[in-house]
């Protein structure tokens, strides 16, 4: 897997027609070591999809850095128990040479999961904090919307044609239908999709592209 030049969609900033009320109840998707799963309201199974360390342009699974330093990966683990300190500067230079992408999934990820995924009519968050959103859409001009547990986001939706301040960076992404959601922290180095059906789950994590990890379905 390569890095994308150039993503092929754009956001625009949707401070009217927007899907407030569920937008809100969104909790932050933190799925560490000793914390619960992510879930949003019925959508009841999660893949977690991990972002890949690169090495130039070519993508480094989690898994193989994890074998290099012997360091049992388990559904939770996060990338800086892989990297293990003690062993960083040589697996850095010689397995990868740059981190996951932290904050939101990197384009050729983005792109991958769009062969299984109608983005067409969706809608999307982004942090404020995110550099390109309050340098593009300051907060006086672009209403934002706060989540649940976190603080300020700039409501985006999806268009297929340029736009003059494109963005592609996204913490929050659901279709209109609601029966999936994307996430990723703005601190994370994984994405998280949750589904209404487990077939969409099961076809997703079944691509060799990407590199998942199966969460336990919440049947409570």
């Amino acid at each position: 897997m390569e890095i994308s030049p150039t993503a092929p969609w754009h956001w625009s900033p949707n401070p009217r027609s927007f899907d407030y009320e569920f937008a809100s109840t969104l909790r932050y998707p933190d799925v560490h070591e000793g914390l619960p799963a992510w879930h949003v309201e019925d959508l009841r199974h999660e893949l977690r999809i991990l972002h890949p360390a690169y090495r130039g342009n070519r993508s480094v699974s989690w898994r193989k850095i994890s074998e290099s330093s012997g360091i049992h990966m388990t559904p939770r683990v996060g990338f800086g128990e892989i990297a293990n300190p003690t062993l960083a500067k040589y697996r850095k230079g010689e397995i990868y040479d740059r981190a996951p992408t932290t904050g939101a999934a990197p384009m050729d990820v983005v792109e991958i999961i769009r062969d299984h995924l109608d983005f067409t009519n969706c809608l999307a968050l982004s942090w404020e904090g995110n550099a390109d959103i309050s340098a593009q859409f300051p907060a006086e001009d672009y209403p934002r919307i706060s989540i649940v547990d976190y603080d300020l986001f700039l409501p985006l939706k999806w268009v297929e044609h340029p736009v003059e301040l494109p963005v592609t960076r996204f913490n929050y992404l659901w279709p209109q239908s609601r029966n999936w959601v994307i996430a990723s922290g703005v601190d994370s180095q994984d994405t998280i999709l949750a589904a209404a059906d487990m077939d969409l789950i099961t076809r997703v994590g079944s691509d060799l592209r990407l590199e998942t990890i199966r969460m336990l379905s919440n049947c409570g």
